[in-house]
């Protein structure tokens, strides 16, 4: 899922539509707390969603993720538990 600065939809993939039981065309241009009944996360109310994005100052200073820039994801490692050491995401 891709979102724009007011949490509206720009686009999602096959295994997002199969899961929420919407088209693409049916998802675009809604703002993600309206998805789902409003039942993405019990956390924080949905309908507060933009309101507390728009006030935490963290929130703004995010960099927008490109796909040249989640390229970098690759190099990240994970700690698998069972083999006691750090493994790739690629790792069987």
């Amino acid at each position: 899922m891709v979102l724009d600065k007011k949490l509206r939809v720009q686009t999602v993939n096959q295994s997002f539509c199969k899961c929420f039981k919407m088209s693409l065309r049916q998802a675009l241009d809604r703002k993600v707390y309206e998805l789902g009944n409003g039942h993405l996360s019990s956390r924080i109310p949905n309908c507060n969603l933009e309101k507390c994005n728009g006030a935490n100052p963290l929130f703004q200073s995010v960099k927008c993720v490109t796909l040249f820039l989640s390229f970098k994801s690759l190099t990240f490692r994970l700690w698998d538990e069972q083999r006691r050491k750090l493994v790739g995401f690629g790792t069987q």
